[in-house]
């Protein structure tokens, strides 16, 4: 058994459930609620959830939030092989009782209070279940169960308004509208017809867990749709005024609509109208100015110019169309800037009364004020008092301790510290340029001694080579005995130098001790 067309679109507006279950979901009739209530609930349950999504995602209908109970309704949810549900008509039914999702279309357009008000008739109605309203509990205690096609006749060729969807579309308006509040007193107002181009297709609803999830193509609400929005904004949400014709956005329903209002939103309107003459004008000039081109080309020459004649003119209704266009945005622009001083005016007076109403408060009377800034003027002056008294009683008491401090001789002894501190900051610069000339000689002696002793080692070297070849000469052996005694030299040198290096070492060593004991 296939899928229904209505399960098979993407995204499905439920789960699809096995080919038994989709058999027993269209056998489904309000006599199961004798014989199985648990499993007729089930049915109810999954029919309301698919009977919302069809009518959110544009499937039975132009209609997004008014549900049209009729055979067209049937025929969407037929099957692939032509069966339809026999049990819908209790499907709606039970939608009408507690907690309602569908209203009556007629009710809910002229109802004057909110639906959700627990003092309106249409909320105790909506609060208890249908089966009381129309008096189904038979007299003699039982419940009595309405036949499937009694019901269907009930509800057959009525239009129904699905709450909770005029709800969530009514829910991304007022978000919007928060998060992008009018900044002009224009941008308020709107014609049904305006208010239905900005909105549309936002307050398209999303499911029931906030996702949009709908098929690919144009989604908007319809005129009707916009009605039921509109009624909802202004009757039960209170964030629109509407009088019929005009649209506006309003913090307090008591602001109404006034015939600024109306005008303002004559102005837009035609203002709409003139910048849609102005598009269409602009495309026919193009055309022209292409035909005039391709006449041309069939040397059709006058039937070019008539083209080009043509052009002329609507350049010359364009051209006033602009001057049109310029005038009624100026217009426009200077309602805004009254209406915002009306405003600021407004403001200037309620804070002006407000400000006059602190002042008359009995604690800013000014006799008051100067005799209360005197008491606490007089206050400070006799903490001050107390203060001085306090310091002079403790200078007082310390003196009476028989502790006396000089602070001549606090400043030698501070005195004293920094020239000590400075002493030894000055000797223990020398002594770091002292050890840092003292390595650098060093290091000038080891470089020479490694020299000399390469030199030598060079002449040990030479000799040894000298010495073991046959007719050595006299001079030969001389050259030997000088790098003998070079070597000497150095050695002796180096021993020289390493007992006056111990030597040096040793007294400045006691010249440090020394500075050391007499700092001390």
């Amino acid at each position: 058994m296939s899928l229904p067309p209505f399960l098979a679109t993407s995204p499905a507006p439920v789960n699809p459930p096995s080919a038994a279950r989709i058999k027993a979901l269209y056998a489904s009739t309000s006599t199961q609620r004798e014989t199985n209530p648990t499993g007729y609930d089930a049915n109810v349950t999954w029919w309301t959830g698919v009977i919302e999504e069809c009518l959110r995602t544009g499937w039975v209908g132009e209609d997004r939030l008014v549900l049209s109970v009729n055979e067209g309704l049937v025929e969407k949810f037929e099957n692939a092989e032509g069966a339809r549900p026999k049990g819908l008509g209790g499907v709606v039914d039970s939608m009408t009782s507690s907690p309602a999702k569908l209203y009556p279309l007629n009710q809910f357009l002229t109802l004057p209070t909110p639906i959700n008000d627990p003092g309106s008739l249409a909320y105790r109605l909506l609060a208890r279940p249908l089966l009381w309203t129309v008096g189904r509990l038979n007299p003699f205690g039982g419940e009595r169960v309405e036949k499937e096609e009694a019901i269907w006749k009930r509800v057959h060729g009525k239009e129904y308004v699905h709450l909770p969807l005029v709800e969530r579309a009514a829910s991304i308006v007022i978000k919007h509208l928060e998060s992008h509040p009018p900044l002009n007193y224009s941008d308020r107002l709107y014609s049904v017809s305006s208010f239905r181009e900005k909105f549309g297709s936002l307050a398209v609803p999303t499911r029931s867990d906030g996702k949009t999830a709908l098929p690919q193509g144009d989604h908007r609400l319809s005129e009707r749709d916009m009605q039921v929005l509109i009624k909802w904004l202004s009757r039960d949400a209170g964030v629109l005024a509407f009088d019929g014709e005009v649209v506006k956005v309003v913090d307090d329903l008591a602001e109404g609509i006034t015939e600024a209002d109306r005008g303002t939103v004559t102005i837009l309107t035609t203002i709409k109208t003139v910048e849609k003459q102005i598009t269409s004008l602009t495309s026919q000039i193009s055309r022209c100015t292409v035909t005039a081109k391709e006449q041309l080309k069939q040397n059709h020459r006058s039937l070019a110019m008539s083209s080009l004649r043509s052009k002329k003119n609507l350049e010359d209704i364009l051209d006033k169309r602009l001057a049109t266009l310029h005038q009624l945005q100026t217009v426009l622009t200077s309602i805004d800037t009254a209406q915002n001083d009306v405003e600021i005016m407004g403001a200037y007076e309620t804070a002006t009364k407000t400000l006059k109403g602190v002042l008359a408060h009995p604690s800013l009377d000014l006799a008051k004020v100067e005799r209360t800034t005197e008491e606490m003027a007089e206050a400070l002056a006799s903490q001050e008092e107390i203060d001085q008294a306090i310091r002079v009683g403790g200078a007082v008491a310390v003196g009476a301790g028989g502790v006396v401090i000089d602070d001549d001789e606090l400043e030698k002894e501070l005195e004293g510290l920094v020239i000590d501190e400075q002493q030894k900051q000055k000797e223990r610069e020398e002594a770091e340029k002292q050890r840092m000339e003292v390595e650098k000689q060093r290091s000038a002696k080891e470089r020479e001694e490694k020299e000399r002793a390469q030199r030598v080692q060079a002449a040990r070297e030479q000799a040894k080579a000298q010495s073991t070849g046959h007719g050595t000469s006299q001079g030969q052996a001389g050259q030997t005995d000088t790098a003998k005694d070079d070597w000497q030299k150095t050695y002796d040198e180096a021993q020289r130098r390493k007992v006056e290096e111990a030597q040096r070492a040793e007294i400045e060593r006691m010249n440090r001790e020394e500075r050391r004991v007499a700092a001390e």
